[in-house]
């Protein structure tokens, strides 16, 4: 066999040794990826709505929207709790 046959098996070798090693190591790498995530509860969606009103100091109009979430919980089945606030007060001029 000539040396240039037993070059040519070597680098086919190394070449599917080196192919094997780094398809084995980006599967490994690969393998912590595809674990799956934590389930989430069944059934739990948890929706949180924002609400700016136009007259910001107007209680009237913010009883209206509170009443109006309110109504609509009562409407919706699925909805299982309702809760009604105002954010803390905002260091930044204008809100």
């Amino acid at each position: 066999m000539s040396s240039l046959m037993i070059m040519k098996q070597l680098v086919r070798f190394l070449f599917r040794s080196g192919f094997m090693v780094l398809w084995l190591g980006a599967f490994g790498l690969l393998a912590g990826c595809a674990t799956a995530p934590k389930p989430v509860s069944a059934g739990k969606l948890f929706h949180v709505g924002l609400v700016w009103l136009k007259e910001p100091g107007n209680a009237a109009h913010r009883q209206q929207i509170v009443a109006a979430a309110h109504a609509f919980a009562r409407e919706i089945p699925e909805v299982q709790f309702l809760s009604v606030g105002q954010p803390p007060p905002s260091p930044h001029p204008g809100g």
